[in-house]
């Protein structure tokens, strides 16, 4: 109990030096630094339109040290098809810079662009792939298969795809699909497609508080069972700082109605809603970006001994080795208690869940990334059934169609 506790009071405790940072990012100046590091995220994420604004503020704040900015601007009109402005931009990087091999990159972009026309407003990418799993579970991070090492090689590919419906004075709406679809070797009643529509309204009306709100619907099969239907609400409010900082918070609340299967024949027992609430720093660099997070979840199920609340944090990384080569690594705790005990069990089940991921992406060219991945999840229960180590190795290669 007193562990309990303690823990607790420590996530209380980065909540709060959290907030603490947040005031203190509010007041400080703007800078180049800052807007550079907020472009290349945004670009990251896709929204290229507001990448290239706040890169322009950038450079309008710093043109005599612009080469890294003027690099990304430079990529980002050849992305968006717009070649006078990116000859402009990555003209002026190759005037500059002494980095050979990003000159050579430069000269290439300006010598492509308009060759390949794209609407940036909508996007369809795939990804397919190979992984090694040995231990097949079909939700790893809240474990409801019992203890039994099932290990498995599956071809996976995982289909999205976006628009932006309107965006008017700030407001815009974006609705995307995604289709993910599983193929064991071996274990085929584990073959799963999942399919997922959300459309997602962002309000960006103000350079110090930028909220969004959507809603998801998700449903799942294995095999030739369905295995869950989940409504989801949320909302999120990313609040920038100074010196590329930002802090988020978030919402999510999800309807979860399950279906019982020969898997799974008292999964219906589950049935419910889960409240999360979560609060994340972020600190972007040129090279870096590095994240802290804190959550918390309240799960409700129809048999009370399947409803638990979760707390946890973690941070990741993502590094850029070389302009084409990219890190990522996460860490995540994560503790999980019961409200009631388990038939047969003579206590409460209690879970600790630690997780590890490190992925190495190479961009191979402007359509095609090569992905190499390994995932380490251990779940740690007072009820052995539910104790269970998990690796998963993946290999994918991902094709940006449109």
């Amino acid at each position: 109990m007193k562990d309990h506790v303690m823990s607790k009071l420590f996530l209380l405790f980065l909540i709060v030096l959290t907030s603490f940072s947040l005031a203190t990012d509010l007041y400080a100046a703007d800078s180049a630094g800052q807007y550079y590091a907020q472009g290349v995220d945004s670009a990251n994420k896709g929204d290229y339109e507001k990448a290239i604004s706040l890169l322009q503020r950038a450079l309008e704040l710093s043109p005599d040290d612009s080469d890294a900015i003027n690099f990304e601007l430079g990529r980002l009109y050849y992305i968006t098809d717009d070649c006078g402005m990116a000859d402009k931009h990555l003209s002026a990087f190759n005037s500059a810079s002494d980095d050979e091999n990003l000159k050579h990159y430069a000269d290439g972009l300006m010598d492509t662009c308009g060759e390949i026309s794209s609407d940036k407003s909508q996007h369809i990418d795939i990804l397919t792939g190979l992984q090694y799993d040995t231990n097949v579970l079909v939700e790893p991070t809240n474990p409801i298969d019992k203890a039994g090492q099932k290990s498995d090689a599956k071809a996976v590919i995982y289909l999205t795809a976006g628009t932006e419906v309107f965006d008017v004075d700030g407001i815009s709406l974006t609705a995307d699909y995604s289709l993910y679809q599983s193929l064991h070797y071996r274990l085929n009643d584990y073959n799963m497609q999942h399919h997922q529509i959300k459309p997602v309204i962002n309000f960006d009306l103000s350079d110090s508080f930028m909220p969004s709100v959507g809603y998801s619907y998700e449903f799942t099969r294995l095999e030739y069972d369905n295995y869950s239907s989940v409504h989801n609400v949320f909302a999120n409010v990313v609040v920038p700082g100074s010196e590329g900082r930002s802090t988020e918070f978030n919402y999510e609340w999800r309807n979860k109605r399950y279906s019982d299967s020969d898997l799974y024949p008292a999964n219906t027992e589950r049935d419910g809603y889960r409240q999360t609430f979560g609060a994340r720093y972020n600190i972007f660099t040129e090279e870096a970006a590095y994240g802290l997070f804190v959550k918390t979840a309240w799960d409700k199920a129809r048999k009370n001994y399947w409803s638990n609340h979760m707390y946890g944090g973690g941070a990741d990384l993502s590094y850029r080795i070389e302009d084409n080569l990219n890190l990522s690594v996460t860490t995540m705790l994560e503790n999980r208690r019961f409200d009631e005990n388990f038939p047969t069990a003579s206590h409460t089940r209690e879970d600790n869940l630690f997780g590890l991921s490190a992925e190495l992406t190479y961009m191979l060219n402007d359509m095609f990334t090569l992905t190499f991945a390994n995932a380490l999840t251990v779940n740690n229960s007072n009820l052995d059934d539910f104790t269970y180590k998990r690796n998963l190795t993946s290999l994918f290669i991902s094709m940006g169609v449109l």
